[in-house]
């Protein structure tokens, strides 16, 4: 199988599923996320825009509407989209603050972080020299 060059995957468009296998959120770039959430939330919003309209239209003036928007079947069509439209809607947010929680984990340094060591050491000489000094000061009163 021929791989990319620059991107070591498979011969396969982004629009394949296949591009997308063994794919990690590391390997995604920031602003793509970014741009993708924001469309599938825009997109969402279209979907109830159009739900809720044709559910208002069907209680304004149900003489204008279609017969076969009128029936059971497609009310419960409706009240399913609804359904689905909310819980991708929920999905969505679950997801994007999971994210934002991972990137703020990703911000603070660690203990084993050896900046963060040096920076706590460089804490504590300081203290231990301004207490020194502290003390000869009163001493010398």
């Amino acid at each position: 199988m021929k791989t990319c060059k620059r991107t070591g995957r498979g011969p396969y468009a982004r629009a394949h599923p296949n591009y997308w296998l063994g794919v990690t959120a590391e390997d995604i770039p920031q602003g793509w996320m970014d741009d993708m959430i924001k469309r599938l939330f825009e997109e969402l919003n279209r979907e109830m825009i159009r739900i809720e309209s044709k559910s208002r239209l069907m209680s304004d003036k149900p003489e204008n509407v279609p017969a076969c928007d009128r029936t059971e079947e497609a009310q419960d069509l409706r009240l399913r989209k609804l359904q689905r439209v909310q819980h991708m809607l929920r999905e969505l947010t679950q997801m994007e603050l999971q994210r934002k929680t991972v990137q703020d984990r990703k911000v603070t340094p660690d203990d084993d972080d050896p900046r963060a060591a040096l920076e706590r050491r460089l804490d504590e000489r300081l203290a231990a020299i301004e207490a020194l000094e502290t003390a000869e000061k009163s001493g010398q009163e």
